[in-house]
Formats: structure tokens, C-alpha cells, sequence
């Protein structure tokens, strides 16, 4: 549909509110799982909808199968059907079978876990790995075999001792290539390093970095939503070398 067609056409909206069972009017995140309900995570609570009927999931101190915290931040379906919920304070597995959530949280003594409670982003890529971006403590990687999380590293260059730790959103374009959007810019998966390097030049000239959204046209162009600094459009994909990534530079269309 091109943009003047869409024009054309009448869109209509549903707005759902307090009213319609909503527990909270600020939305951090939505899904639409694999049996067609919709998520919503708002930061008082976990809403399910099924275009009738909101059921709302809040945290319960005396009960351990509830959600561990009421700020949602995150939402993610894997291949078994259960629903990744990202919170403020740690990571929650809904099983719709037995309508329970486990809890995954932080444990200093055990590094398996993962590497934070404050989740930003909860993704999925086409291998079936999943990955956990944090407010704090970067990037991890989930392995459904083990059970365990694995830290990656997120980087300016592979001889960087510092990291990125605030990771905002994930993407993996239709090449296959993953991104990160960080606090401090755009960031590439290689897969020889098995770490994450920040593209150079970064997007932005000027302004905040920090990129919150990621998505692609069907002209392979990944579309930045950046932090304060409006949208910018990555017309050429960059090109990965051993431990760096250079970005061609062209005009925008």
C-alpha cells in the first residue's frame, strides 16, 4: 500500500481505556501471540485481550507463579508458545497451559542468569536464540538447551575495554544481519567475535546517539527512531570487517 492510497482510505480506531479493562493507560509494550490474543504491558500490570475481553496479570507478594513486578517493559512469544514478559524487576516466562508465570532474576553468584533485573528488550532471531537487552548491564543470550544466559558483549571496537549497558532495542533485518540501538548509537552482531560493534560513523551527526527503534523497508533500509533526534534512514548497509564496521556514506532519498 503506498502512502497516498493509504490517504485515500478512511482509518478507523478503537481506543481502549480504564473503561474496556485496561489496568493502565500508559503502553510500554504489544504483542500479538501465535492463538491471536493481544499483550499489552503497561507499567501497572500485564493486559491479555481477545477483542472482547481484557484479563489483567499483576504481581501477588504471596504468590511465586505470578509476575514479578507490575512495570512491564517487554514482550516476547518463543516457539513453544510462551510469552517472555520483560519487567522492571526481572524476567517472567508465561506458560499459557498452566496460566503461571516462572521467574528468572538476577543471582551475583550464579552466571548463568542473567545479567540484570531491569529488562529493556526481549527479542527473538531467526536461529531460535533469544536475546536480552537491560538498562545497566548490556546484553545476554539465552540457551533454551542449558537453561542459561550468556553475556555478549557490545562494543565500540574489539580493542574497547568499556561496553554499552544500556540497550534499548533489538532487530535482525532480512540479510540477517542483527542490530542492537543502544544509548550511545547503532550497534552490528559478528558472528567470528560473537559480539556486538558500534557502527562508525554513527547515524547521527549531532544530538542524542541513543537509537530506541529499528525497522526495515522493503528496500533493505533500516528506519532509526533515535532518542530526541528524530527519524533517521540507513540507506546502504554497512560493511563488517574483522573487528570494525564502516558505514558507506550517502544522501538520503
Amino acid at each position: 500500500m503506498h502512502f497516498a492510497d493509504a490517504q485515500a482510505q478512511a482509518i478507523h480506531f478503537r481506543h481502549l481505556k480504564s473503561e474496556q479493562g485496561l489496568s493502565n493507560s500508559t503502553i510500554e509494550a504489544i504483542l500479538q501471540d501465535s492463538r491471536g490474543f493481544l499483550w499489552f504491558g503497561t507499567r501497572d500490570g500485564l493486559n491479555r485481550y481477545d477483542g472482547n475481553r481484557m484479563v489483567v496479570y499483576r504481581n501477588s507478594s504471596n504468590d511465586s507463579s505470578s509476575i514479578s513486578d507490575n512495570f512491564v517493559t517487554s514482550l516476547f512469544e518463543d516457539n513453544q508458545q510462551n510469552i517472555w514478559v520483560g519487567s522492571y524487576n526481572g524476567l517472567n516466562i508465561f506458560d499459557p497451559k498452566s496460566n503461571q508465570f516462572s521467574r528468572i532474576k538476577y543471582q551475583p553468584a550464579n552466571r548463568g542468569t542473567n545479567s540484570n533485573n531491569y529488562i529493556s528488550v526481549i527479542s527473538g532471531d531467526s536461529k531460535g536464540r533469544i536475546w536480552i537487552g537491560t538498562t545497566g548491564d548490556g546484553l545476554s543470550i539465552y540457551n533454551p538447551k542449558s537453561n542459561r544466559f550468556k553475556p555478549v558483549a557490545c562494543k565500540q571496537s574489539a580493542n574497547a575495554s568499556e561496553q554499552e549497558r544500556n540497550i534499548y532495542t533489538f532487530f535482525e533485518d532480512s540479510r540477517g544481519n542483527l542490530w542492537a540501538g543502544t544509548e550511545s548509537g547503532l550497534y552490528i552482531y559478528h558472528k567470528n567475535s560473537e559480539a556486538f560493534y558500534a557502527i562508525n560513523p554513527q547515524p547521527a551527526k549531532t544530538g542524542k546517539m541513543g537509537v530506541r527503534s529499528i525497522a526495515e523497508d522493503k528496500f533493505g533500509r533500516l528506519l532509526l527512531g533515535m532518542e530526541y533526534n528524530g527519524l533517521i534512514i540507513l540507506t546502504r548497509p554497512p560493511e563488517l570487517h574483522s573487528n570494525t564496521c564502516t558505514r558507506p556514506e550517502m544522501p538520503h532519498p
